[in-house]
């Protein structure tokens, strides 16, 4: 599976936390995709379903996503974060940033899933530029530590 779905409560992936609010952001969701079935609120709502613990729903909203836009950046890293063990994680999560080298999380997640293959310089050189981007994130600071442990950098790995 992919990492905890709002590891920071700042993302604006994840305003709607707390379950209340999630199933009423689900409900806009539907009611906007049966308007309009687009790229962006099948991604919002993939996003969505990720967070309320429906994988399938949300592999199912990425995949239409990219269907209805193969260049959509927020569809190929939602696909790739959903289940960051998958062999094609890294490659959708690469397609997120080739299409927008500006989103912070598919470097976080991009680098996770480099860290779980065992692929350390390359989760590294990800964590890192994802500190650079999104400094107050906890999260990032753990991982990248967990990718200088397993490289041997202990000095940095302790800060």
């Amino acid at each position: 599976m992919g990492l905890p779905n709002c590891p920071e409560s700042g993302s604006s992936n994840c305003g709607p936390w707390r379950r209340p609010e999630l199933r009423a952001a689900l409900a806009e969701a539907d009611a906007a995709l049966a308007k309009r079935d687009d790229a962006a609120g099948r991604a919002r709502r993939g996003r969505l379903r990720r967070a309320s613990g429906d994988h399938a729903g949300a592999l199912e909203d990425f995949q239409r996503a990219l269907d209805l836009d193969p260049y959509h950046a927020a569809a190929h890293a939602g696909l790739g974060e959903a289940d960051l063990s998958r062999p094609e994680a890294e490659e959708s999560l690469t397609r997120a940033l080739e299409h927008d080298a500006d989103f912070a999380w598919a470097r976080l997640w991009r680098g996770a899933a480099r860290l779980l293959k065992g692929d350390a310089a390359g989760a590294k050189s990800d964590l890192e530029s994802f500190v650079g981007l999104v400094p107050d994130s906890a999260l990032g600071f753990l991982l990248l530590g967990a990718a200088e442990e397993r490289l041997k950098s202990k000095p940095r790995a302790l800060k």
